[in-house]
This record gives C-alpha cells, structure tokens and sequence, in this order.
C-alpha cells in the first residue's frame, strides 16, 4: 500500500527531474507532478518542509506552500531561494510542522 508520504516523494521526484534544467517558472510550477502535491492538500506541507529541511534546497517550493497554506512568512526583500527557504522553515517550526 502506498502511503500519503511516498505519493509525494514520487511525484517530488518526478517533478525534480523534469524539471532541473527548466529556467522558465511557470513550466516548473504548472508540471503535472507538482500541481499534484498541491492537490494533495495541507497534508502535503509537512513533506515539502521535511523536503527543505533536509537540504533539498535547489527546488523552488514556495508557490506550492504559499497555495497550500494561505500564508507567505517570506520577508520582503529576499530574493535568494535560500533565504526564502529559510523564512518557511522558521514559520514551520512556528506552526508546530518541523
């Protein structure tokens, strides 16, 4: 049986690997696999901080939490992915989530 937690990290895996390469945002955050992660719902918040905490920080994240949570902790001005990635472990921990 296939639980909630290797349904995402298929479809995270997937989307990575198609996806390394792209430059184009739009083509990164509409891939099928990532729209999948949204639809898995809030569930799929924990597994995404999870994704960052441990170091997968090359992969953009932050439409899909932003979409998930209703929430963007990201303090204006940052514009690097690590920066941002930061903000959203420091509001997981916040929620209880990490």
């Amino acid at each position: 049986m296939r639980t909630e937690e290797t349904i995402f990290k298929e479809h995270a895996q997937i989307w990575k690997e198609e996806t390394k390469y792209s430059s184009i945002t739009t083509r990164v955050i509409e891939h099928p696999s990532y729209q999948a992660i949204i639809n898995m719902g809030v569930q799929a918040v924990p597994y995404i901080l999870k994704e960052i905490q441990n170091g997968e920080v090359d992969y953009d994240w932050h439409y899909a939490l932003v979409k998930l949570t209703s929430e963007d902790p990201v303090v204006a001005g940052r514009d690097t992915l690590a920066q941002i990635n930061n903000d959203w472990l420091e509001w997981g921990k916040k929620k209880g989530l990490i």
